[in-house]
């Protein structure tokens, strides 16, 4: 189940890379995200990731106010030993509540 965030609140993306053996290592390219709202526009488009160990990153993304409510997807791209590795999610937005 996708996780749910109100408009105007920060969803944080997460990524781990790993070797075909499980070990945590840095991909040979920076590893970027892309962000598509509920209506398909596109809000991030191949962003690099923040490094916070090895192998492991972040994206903070700050949801417009304005949403648009609705389901968002992600896609996080790595290339590591030429292999490119491309995962997603998506997140729900809902309308602020008071």
């Amino acid at each position: 189940m996708p996780n749910t965030y109100q408009m105007g609140e920060t969803v944080t993306i997460r990524a781990d890379s790993a070797n075909e053996y499980g070990s945590a290592v840095d991909p040979d390219t920076s590893i970027t995200v892309t962000i598509d709202d509920s209506a398909g526009a596109a809000k991030v488009s191949a962003e690099n990731m923040t490094q916070d160990d090895t192998g492991r990153y972040y994206y903070n993304y700050a949801i417009p106010a304005a949403g648009p409510a609705g389901t968002w997807n992600y896609e996080v791209i790595a290339t590591h030993d030429s292999k490119v590795t491309i995962s997603g999610g998506t997140f729900i937005v809902a309308a602020r509540t008071t």
